[in-house]
């Protein structure tokens, strides 16, 4: 019997031999505002709120970045990320509902 994508994909996580990549637009699934930035525009917009760049690159993170650590400094970046990502993340109901799923057979769990 021939299996679809999704149902070889669930019997991968089932079999735990798979672990979900949720992406950055996880954040906002519930609709709640949230403190993170939830994606590259979103984290550019937040490096760029106190540093002045070249309109150009502004809505582009890596440029942005880039610009900013080459003629402000490292250190401009690295407190800019501090402050961006210094919320606590609340978690949403697809986070809650991961958590309820029942963990691996312990065959399945790597040795430490």
């Amino acid at each position: 019997m021939k299996t679809t994508p999704l149902e070889s994909i669930a019997l991968t996580f089932e079999g735990g031999n798979a672990i979900p990549y949720l992406g950055p637009g996880v954040l906002a699934l519930d609709g709640a505002v949230n403190r993170l930035p939830g994606s590259p525009l979103a984290l550019a917009g937040r490096l760029t709120a106190n540093s002045s760049v070249p309109y150009k690159i502004k809505t582009n993170l890596t440029a942005a970045a880039q610009f900013i650590e080459n003629f402000k400094h490292r250190k401009t970046v690295s407190n800019a990320m501090t402050e961006a990502f210094g919320a606590e993340a609340q978690p949403t109901s697809l986070h809650t509902m991961l958590a309820r799923v029942p963990c691996a057979p312990a065959r399945h769990r790597p040795r430490r």
